[in-house]
């Protein structure tokens, strides 16, 4: 689980940022940080499964 979290920690740390502030220009603060917290959800659950994932890239 130690890498799962270690890779989990360095997609967060790439993209939490932009992903927010998309979604903070199309939705607004709440909405955003919620989308946010779904979208890396959503990767965390997909990495557990077995997700690879490539640079730049979210598992589907």
């Amino acid at each position: 689980m130690e890498g799962l979290e270690a890779e989990f920690d360095r997609i967060y740390g790439e993209l939490a940022s932009d992903i927010f502030a998309y979604f903070n220009i199309c939705f607004g603060v709440n909405p955003a940080e919620d989308l946010t917290q779904e979208v890396f959800l959503r990767v965390w659950r997909q990495l557990r499964n077995g997700a690879a994932v490539e640079s730049g890239q979210l598992p589907a």
